[in-house]
C-alpha cells in the first residue's frame, strides 16, 4: 500500500492502493485513521525508518510501503515501546485490511527480551517544494514577486546536492526581494547534505514567459554520502505573463496608441469627467459654437491572454477607486457599465488580441486597474486613472468682463463655453477649478490664436486664478482657450471664448446747476465725491473695455448765473419730440466745452402737451404738434396732479393708454415723464435725488452706455435695464457679451460687440489701474 500527504502542515496524508502484495485499508477513511495515529502518537520518524526497513517515507512522495509483516513488526514494536495505544494493526484473518481491535501477541520466552534485527540502511531521496509550481514574469508596473522553492533531502545526509535549472528566461535568489542572482553553473549549485537534511530555501523569479506549461524543470540530485541515494527530484514550473494595456486619447496629435508599458501606471491616463454622452456614430453629438463640450470618447483597454497561451490558468481583472466605470462597447449607445467589480476569464476564453473594454470617468478621483492570477498572485499588472474635472468662472480679480451665457435670470447652461474680455495690452483673469488629484503639466492651458498669452501654473491648488493678456495693438478679435489633458494637444476638458478690445474711451466734464432765482432748485447733495463715483462708475463699465474719465467743470463751481427754472417748481422741464429748447436753452453755452457734459440737476422731468383735450374714459391721447415721427418713449407718466398714466402704443400723434383717463383732460396739459438720467444732445443730465454714490454711479454709467450707441433692455441685471418704477434705485451690475432682448424696440443686442472701438485713443492709462489680487 502507499499513502500520499495531502495536508502537509498537518501531516496527514491520503492513501493510494497498489496492486501486489502490498496490504491494502478497508477504505480511505481506515487508511487515514492509521496515518493519522502515527502523526498524532509523536512516533519518531527516524525511529520508524529504523524499525522498518525498505520503507520509503517524504514530504510529497510515498510515506510508506509495508508488506504484512512490516506492519506486524512496527506494530509489535509500537507495543514494546509504549509510543501506540495499545492496538494491533494486523491483516484481518488473511482477507486484506486492518483487523478491528487489539489481536494477542505471540508470547515472548520469559527467560530473555526480545530482539530486533538491524535496520537496513535507509534511502535518501531529494525533495523539491515549488508551490504553486508557476512564477509571473514581473510588467514594469507590478513588482517581481519571487516563488518560493525549497530543496531538501527526506532524511539524513551527508553527501552534496547538485541543483540546476537549464531554463535561460527563470533565474533563482537566496533572497525573496533583492540580492544577487545565483550562479547554479558554479558553487551556487552545489548544496552540503547537511543543509539538504534541514531544508535550502530559495527563490525563483521569471524573466519572460514559458513558450509551453511546465517548460522550466528544477532538477536535485543527490551525490555522494554514506547511505543510498533515490532517483532525482524534478519539478516542472511555468513562467506565465499577464498583460494588460491601456490607450491614449484618438484626439492627441499622436492618435489612438497603447501607453508605453512604464507610463501606464506613473503618470498613468488623464481622463475627462464624462458629464455628457455624445456618439459620433449616430449623429447625436451637439455642435455649439463649432466647439462640442465634454463628449469624450471612451478609453480603451486590452486584456491579453495568459502567456503561454496553452497555460490553463484564470485571469481576474479588479477596477478599484470609483471614480471611472467600465463598458464592453466604445459607443455611447451602451449606457449599462458592467457592475461587477471583479471579471473573471479563463485563459483559454480569451483569444487573440485580447478582450477589449471601455472606461469612462464618472467622478474625478483615482481609479486603478489591476491584473491576476486567480489563486496565484492578485498584482500582476495594473494601470492607474486619475479623473479629472476643469472648470472656468469668473475670478473676483477679473479686471474685465465675463459672461456665463445664462440667458437673463437664468441658470447657465454647462454645455455653452462662456466669454471673458480683455483690453487689448492689458490683462485680466479667470477662475479654474480642478477636481481631482492633479501634478505639474497634468493640465495645459492653450489658446486656438496668438491674440492673448496665458501664464501656465507652475504647482497649482484645486482652485487658482490664470492670468490672460491681451495683445497689443488690436482693435476686436476673439479667440478659444482650452484646458487639455497632458499636453498641448491633448483633448479638451474645458473652453471658454475671451474678446480682445481696444479699450473705448469717454471723456466728460461734470457741471453743477441750479438757479439762483429759484431756490427749490438747490441742489439736496451737493458734495458728490467725483473720484468715488468715476471709480464705481468705471467697474461697471470695464465688463466692456469702457473707461469714463469724469473732471469737474471750474472745480465745481456753478456754471455761471444760468436762469432756467422760470415755474420756479425746481424742476428742469423741456418738451419732447419738439424742437423747443425750453428751460434747455442754457446747453448752447456748453458747446464750447471739449467734451460731453454731465450735469448734475436737483429734478429733471421731460413732458408731452395734448393737441385736444380729452374726455374722461378715453383710452388714447392726440400730442400736440410740432411732433412728427419723432417717437415717444413708452412708459409712465404723470400729469401735474400726480394721476399717473402708461402710454403702451404709439401711432403718429397719437398714443394708446393702458388704462382709461378718470377724469377730463384740457388742451396743452402736460404729462410729464418722470425719470432720473436724460441723455440730451450727447451730453447727460443726472437727478441729484439719492445720497448713494452708488446710485450715482450707476446713473452716469448707464447714460454713458447710452452715448456708446446701446439700448435699453429686458435685463434687471443689466447696466441698461429700463426702471420699473421712478425713482427706484437699481444697482445695475453687468454689461454682457451675450444677446439680451430690447426693451424699445424688437430684437436683441450683442453690448461688447456694438461698441465701436474705432475712436480717437485715450491716453495710456497706468498699468495699476487693472485691478490686481
Amino acid at each position: 500500500m502507499s499513502f500520499k500527504r495531502f495536508d502537509r502542515d498537518v501531516r496527514l496524508f491520503h492513501f493510494d492502493p497498489v496492486p501486489g502484495d502490498r496490504r491494502r485499508f478497508r477504505d480511505e477513511a481506515e487508511a487515514r485513521q492509521f496515518v493519522a495515529e502515527l502523526a498524532t502518537d509523536s512516533i519518531d520518524p527516524h525511529a520508524l525508518r529504523r524499525a522498518l526497513p525498505g520503507a520509503v517515507f517524504g514530504l510529497g512522495r510515498d510515506l510508506c510501503e509495508l508488506s504484512d509483516e512490516q506492519v506486524r513488526g512496527f506494530a509489535a514494536r509500537a507495543l514494546a515501546v509504549g509510543a501506540l495505544s495499545a492496538r494491533e494493526y494486523l491483516p484481518a484473518g488473511g482477507g486484506g485490511g486492518l483487523g478491528p481491535g487489539p489481536q494477542p501477541q505471540p508470547a515472548s520466552p520469559p527467560s530473555r527480551a526480545p530482539t530486533w534485527p538491524e535496520p537496513a540502511a535507509a534511502i535518501v531521496h531529494p525533495l523539491i517544494d515549488v508551490l504553486p509550481p508557476v512564477v509571473v514574469v514581473p510588467r514594469a508596473n507590478a513588482r517581481a514577486v519571487r516563488r518560493r522553492v525549497l530543496l531538501r533531502a527526506d532524511t539524513n545526509f551527508d553527501g552534496t546536492g547538485l541543483f540546476a535549472c537549464a531554463a535561460d528566461n527563470v533565474r533563482f535568489f537566496r533572497e525573496s526581494a533583492g540580492g544577487v542572482p545565483l550562479d547554479l553553473a558554479g558553487p551556487d549549485g552545489r548544496i552540503a547534505g547537511a543543509a539538504l537534511t534541514s531544508g535550502v530555501e530559495l527563490w525563483l523569479e521569471a524573466l519572460a514567459p514559458s513558450a509551453a506549461p511546465d517548460d522550466v524543470s528544477l532538477r536535485l540530485h543527490l551525490d555522494g554520502g554514506s547511505r543510498p541515494v533515490g532517483p532525482d527530484a524534478i519539478e516542472p514550473v511555468t513562467a506565465v505573463r499577464l498583460a494588460l494595456d491601456l490607450y491614449s486619447d484618438p484626439r492627441e496629435a499622436t492618435g489612438l496608441q497603447v501607453l508605453p508599458e512604464a507610463r501606464q501606471f506613473v503618470p498613468g491616463r488623464l481622463m475627462p469627467v464624462q458629464d455628457l454622452h455624445y456618439d459620433n456614430e449616430h449623429g447625436a453629438v451637439p455642435v455649439i459654437e463649432a466647439e462640442p463640450r465634454f463628449g469624450h470618447p471612451r478609453t480603451k483597454v486590452v486584456v491579453h491572454a495568459i502567456e503561454p497561451v496553452a497555460y490553463a490558468g484564470r485571469l481576474e481583472l479588479r477596477l478599484s477607486g470609483g471614480t471611472a466605470r467600465l463598458y464592453r462597447h466604445a459607443t455611447f449607445m451602451d449606457q449599462t457599465p458592467i457592475p461587477e467589480s471583479v471579471l473573471a476569464w479563463d485563459n483559454a476564453d480569451i483569444a487573440a488580441p485580447g478582450l477589449v473594454l471601455w472606461l469612462e470617468g464618472a467622478s474625478p478621483g483615482g481609479t486603478e486597474l489591476v491584473l491576476g492570477l486567480a489563486g496565484v498572485q492578485a498584482l500582476c499588472d495594473r494601470a492607474a486613472i486619475q479623473v479629472l474635472r476643469v472648470g472656468f468662472s469668473e475670478s473676483e480679480h477679473a479686471s474685465y468682463g465675463y459672461d456665463d451665457m445664462a440667458e437673463p435670470g437664468g441658470v447657465p447652461d454647462p454645455r455653452v463655453p462662456h466669454h471673458l474680455c480683455v483690453k487689448s495690452g492689458g490683462q485680466t483673469r479667470l477662475r479654474v477649478d480642478v477636481a481631482g488629484q492633479m501634478s505639474p503639466g497634468d493640465v495645459v492651458y492653450t489658446a486656438d490664436a496668438a491674440i492673448v498669452s496665458l501664464e501656465q501654473p507652475g504647482v497649482p491648488g484645486p482652485v487658482f486664478d490664470l492670468p490672460i493678456r491681451g495683445s497689443a495693438g488690436l482693435t476686436k478679435a476673439a479667440t478659444l482657450l482650452h484646458a487639455r489633458l497632458g499636453s498641448a494637444t491633448g483633448p479638451k476638458v474645458a473652453s471658454i471664448w475671451a474678446h480682445v478690445y481696444r479699450e473705448r474711451w469717454i471723456p466728460a466734464v461734470v457741471v453743477r446747476l441750479w438757479d439762483e432765482t429759484s431756490p427749490a432748485s438747490a441742489l439736496k447733495y451737493p458734495k458728490m465725491p467725483l473720484p468715488e463715483v468715476q471709480a464705481i462708475a468705471n467697474r461697471i463699465l470695464r465688463q466692456a473695455v469702457v473707461r469714463a474719465d469724469l473732471r469737474w467743470h471750474q472745480n465745481g463751481e456753478p456754471l455761471g448765473t444760468i436762469h432756467f427754472d422760470g415755474n420756479k417748481n425746481g424742476e428742469l422741464e423741456w418738451p419732447i419730440g419738439t424742437q423747443e429748447w425750453g428751460e434747455l436753452a442754457w446747453l448752447q453755452h456748453l458747446y464750447a466745452l471739449e467734451y460731453p457734459v454731465i450735469v448734475v440737476v436737483n429734478r429733471l422731468d421731460q413732458y408731452i402737451a395734448l393737441g385736444t383735450s380729452a374726455p374722461a374714459g378715453t383710452t388714447s391721447l392726440s400730442l400736440s404738434p410740432p411732433f412728427g415721427a419723432i417717437a415717444v418713449p413708452l412708459g409712465r407718466y404723470a400729469f401735474a396732479d400726480d394721476e399717473a398714466v402708461e402710454i403702451v402704443s404709439q401711432d403718429g400723434r397719437m398714443v394708446g393708454l393702458a388704462a382709461p383717463l378718470s377724469a377730463l383732460r384740457s388742451e396743452g396739459t402736460r404729462l410729464y415723464h418722470k425719470q432720473a438720467v436724460a441723455a440730451v444732445s450727447g451730453n447727460l443730465i443726472v437727478m441729484d435725488d439719492h445720497p448713494s454714490d452708488d446710485y450715482r454711479a450707476d446713473s452716469i454709467a448707464h447714460e454713458l452706455a447710452h452715448n456708446l450707441r446701446l439700448g435699453h433692455v429686458v435685463d434687471a441685471a443689466n447696466l441698461l435695464t429700463f426702471p420699473s418704477s421712478w425713482g427706484e434705485p437699481v444697482y445695475r451690475a453687468r454689461l454682457r457679451y451675450r444677446p439680451v432682448p430690447l426693451f424699445d424696440t424688437a430684437g436683441l443686442e450683442n453690448q461688447w460687440e456694438t461698441i465701436d472701438r474705432n475712436v480717437p485713443q485715450p491716453p495710456p492709462e497706468p498699468e495699476e489701474g487693472e485691478r490686481q489680487p
